[in-house]
């Protein structure tokens, strides 16, 4: 390993490597080398930004791929580190600009329509939902090829527009029964977060998959989590974008990989952050040495899960382990979150 020695002291280098046919620009840049130095020890926050006509296909961070995310950040460096940022490029061919079809994921329940069906960047995008009879239009959503939530405008037609960002986005319908009263096949009376999920779907927090499923195994979404967290504080995010911009004004999060599935450490973290940031951390830690895994756990959720166990928020698994890297289930956060939001 080649180290920097400066009037600082030792620098250790990230070796940062571009591929794919697009272009794009770090801050801070790279030396003549290809490496960016980081003191000994010092954390670094590197931005990635592609040029006109390029996008971000993906990045990676010690050969491991972090998706197409803008921002990567080395913590406590002390061995040298690998970045590797793929860029791709808008292909316009002779027939004009480039034009994006989307990714439809629509529930059961109804259909949509979209205009146009294949936009150019700047285009104002119409979807026109149409629920079947005895359903009723849950939620309109739309990321960018990021993951990033996408403004979305409802108006008063029954139509939701928003404005077609560089690349393909990918449009989210649920429709729901005009009742309010859901059945989840998935979900028996039987089954072990049976009241956790009722209670979380009847309050607004997590809603169905369709109109009669949960997923209750399946994972959720960062973004998600800090919808969740900024409502039950008090706000009330218009979207996606706004509720990233609550969970870092506010200290819940630091706002990266919205799209990315919570582990169950995150979660730990995120409902941790938000009870210190509004008065509810009540002091009490519990013991993680029970846990044989508990050494497994990243550092800065050592204490979110010690404060997470002693209030019965987080318990073992059925193997008796903490599993603090497995992914968290939706059926595993909406039972976290009834233990923290009625333990108040």
């Amino acid at each position: 390993m080649d180290l920097y020695t400066f009037d600082r002291g030792i620098f250790i280098p990230i070796t940062v490597t571009f591929i794919g046919s697009g272009t794009g620009t770090l801050d801070p840049a790279p030396l003549n080398d290809g490496t960016i130095p980081v003191v000994n020890g010092e954390s670094q926050t590197i931005i990635i930004q592609p040029t006109a006509g390029s996008y971000i296909s993906d990045v990676s961070v010690n050969g491991v791929s972090q998706g197409a995310v803008n921002t990567v950040t080395f913590t406590n460096v002390t061995s040298e580190q690998t970045l590797s940022i793929t860029f791709g490029r808008n292909s316009t061919g002779d027939s004009g600009p480039a034009t994006y079809s989307p990714t439809l994921d629509v529930s059961d329940g109804g259909t949509i329509r979209v205009s146009p069906r294949t936009p150019e960047a700047g285009d104002t995008v119409t979807i026109t939902p149409d629920p079947d009879s005895g359903y009723m239009v849950g939620g309109v959503t739309v990321t960018d090829r990021d993951g990033d939530a996408v403004r979305v405008t409802a108006n008063r037609d029954g139509t939701y527009t928003f404005t077609q960002p560089r690349g393909r986005v990918t449009i989210a319908v649920t429709f729901v029964r005009e009742t309010g009263e859901t059945t989840f096949s998935d979900v028996p009376e039987t089954y072990w977060a049976y009241d956790e999920i009722q209670w979380a779907y009847e309050n607004g927090y997590v809603n169905g998959t369709s109109a009669s499923t949960f997923a209750p195994g399946a994972s959720i979404s960062r973004q998600q989590v800090w919808m969740i967290l900024a409502r039950l504080s008090g706000a009330a995010p218009a979207d996606m974008a706004a509720a990233r911009a609550w969970a870092m004004e506010t200290g819940v999060s630091d706002g990266t990989n919205p799209g990315a599935a919570v582990t169950r450490q995150q979660l730990a973290a995120l409902l941790f952050r938000f009870a210190q940031a509004n008065g509810y951390d009540d002091g009490q830690r519990g013991d993680l040495s029970r846990f044989p895994d508990a050494g497994s756990a990243a550092s800065y959720a050592v204490e979110p899960l010690q404060w997470a166990t002693a209030g019965g928020i987080l318990n073992g698994t059925s193997q008796g382990t903490l599993n603090p890297a497995g992914t968290a289930t939706r059926a595993q956060f909406a039972v976290m979150l009834y233990r923290f939001w009625n333990g108040l």
